[in-house]
């Protein structure tokens, strides 16, 4: 069923905001994760990587001095984010405690790197082992721990974000393609006015974009910051972003949320976002700093706002 838009809330400018309410065909996708249990079925030894790249076993709990295999994986990511390239996969396993980065364990990856540009047929993958528990990032209220920039294809896949302060995952400037699977994004709150906050943030500004988020859970995001610039997931768009720009979200479960879906600025990006649930947010969508000339916002299943 498509349930309608209610914004009722101050924070949307209406005569500014044109929405139009997609009736999809209905989805036979099931909402909400994957893999529920945090375990994608797969051999962890088998690499996944196109022919031509390589992959990159990461585990928190190995001993120091690791190679980067599968039999002896690192133990921290400053080897990774300095030597990976485009189309590469990146295994990861354990909790990676911001409590324990420095310079030389580093808990944080930023693929920034052109060398680390994949493409939308070869994303640069991130993802947990295969046939283990979900890889846990625990920011302990640390801005953005995963990043990336510049590139021209991501996967992150299968990886619980938690703990986070102002932005825990950041796509950033400069990625055309970005692929978000069976993401878990909780417990964050964000303090800062200006920019954009949330557990994931993506930035769609400056090229041609194509976003996807599906099958992710999103909960526990605390309420509003001075500048209301959050949502538990949070898109930043310009006019400057090439027309055919596209955010879709869909297959999610948003719950116990301030604000659910945030877009600011809204510029030459269509949004579309289906086949979601959203439970026990204050707020399911909001949108400022308008014109909105290029947005679709349906959903199915259960609305409890």
């Amino acid at each position: 069923m498509n349930t309608p838009l209610r914004t009722g809330w101050p924070l949307v400018t209406l005569l500014a905001l044109l929405i139009a309410l997609a009736h999809l065909p209905a989805a036979a996708a099931t909402i909400g994760l994957l893999w529920s249990d945090g375990i994608e079925p797969g051999d962890p030894s088998v690499s996944e990587a196109p022919a031509g790249k390589r992959s990159w076993w990461v585990d928190a709990n190995a001993p120091a001095g690791g190679d980067g295999s599968f039999a002896s994986p690192f133990n921290s990511f400053e080897v990774v984010e300095n030597s990976v390239r485009g189309g590469d996969f990146i295994y990861v396993r354990g909790t990676f405690d911001m409590t324990a980065n420095s310079p030389t364990h580093q808990m944080t990856l930023n693929l920034y790197r052109a060398q680390a540009s994949g493409t939308a047929t070869e994303p640069t993958t991130l993802k947990s082992w295969r046939g283990s528990a979900r890889a846990v990032f625990n920011f302990n209220r640390n801005d953005a721990q995963l990043r990336a920039s510049n590139n021209g294809g991501i996967r992150f896949q299968n990886l619980e974000i938690r703990n986070f302060n102002d932005q825990g995952i950041v796509i950033g400037d400069g990625v055309l393609f970005a692929d978000m699977v069976n993401l878990v994004v909780h417990d964050g709150q964000v303090s800062s006015g200006s920019g954009v906050g949330g557990g994931l943030v993506m930035y769609a500004e400056d090229s041609l974009h194509a976003f996807t988020v599906r099958n992710c859970e999103f909960y526990a995001t605390a309420g509003p910051n001075p500048g209301n610039n959050t949502g538990a997931f949070s898109v930043l768009s310009e006019p400057t972003a090439s027309l055919g720009s596209k955010v879709t979200v869909r297959d999610c479960f948003f719950h116990d949320n301030f604000v659910a879906l945030r877009h600011k600025h809204a510029g030459r990006v269509h949004m579309e976002a289906y086949n979601n649930r959203f439970e026990d947010c204050k707020l399911v969508f909001t949108c400022a700093c308008g014109p909105v000339r290029y947005m679709t916002i349906s959903w199915s299943g259960i609305m409890r706002a």
